[in-house]
């Protein structure tokens, strides 16, 4: 079922339907036509074309043209040129188990998502990496800054140490002379 709304127009003053399909669901239509044709196993453009028109998919000559031209290079169907009578030829087109491989697996449009989640995968984690490289820079500095502090706090320590030290025994000597 092909989803279709209506807008309207200016020029004309008439509601037109226009298609909510993506590219990606005209080009796995157009390939499930042609991997439904079973007897014969071949269908010509003519047939394809009355296919779309009879499921009221919304394409256009050139957008079929183009859309088995990478069918074809994909290795989804097959194209076979064939004369007829010696005076005209005609385009058969076959599918290839490739192709109907490829639609069990969700064809384009579900290539299109995961590429589009890997993707979204992919900046998610390059984010998380930046951050953490950030946290390590910001963590270092203060490991470097406390390191540092307790430096300085380690020589006042020993400073009091040796004041306290000499006090002690100032106060000792000065015990031992009033004894």
């Amino acid at each position: 079922m092909v989803i279709t709304k209506a807008t309207f127009d200016p020029v004309s003053g008439q509601l037109k339907k226009t298609n909510n399909m993506t590219e990606f669901d005209k080009i796995d239509r157009v390939l499930k036509i042609i991997l439904n044709c079973e007897k014969p196993p071949r269908i010509t453009d003519v047939e394809i074309d009355e296919e779309i028109k009879k499921q009221k998919i919304i394409i256009s000559t050139k957008e079929r043209i183009e859309i088995i031209d990478k069918l074809i290079k994909d290795g989804f169907i097959i194209k076979e040129i064939i004369d007829e009578l010696n005076r005209f030829y005609i385009n058969y087109y076959f599918s290839s188990f490739e192709g109907r491989l490829f639609l069990l697996k969700g064809g384009y449009s579900s290539q299109y998502l995961r590429q589009k989640w890997k993707h979204r995968k992919d900046i998610f984690m390059i984010s998380i990496n930046v951050i953490n490289i950030i946290l390590i820079i910001i963590l270092t500095f203060y490991i470097y800054r406390a390191t540092d502090k307790a430096n300085d706090n380690k020589i006042e320590s020993l400073k009091l140490n040796s004041k306290i030290d000499i006090l002690t025994k100032s106060n000792d000597s000065l015990i031992k002379l009033t004894k």
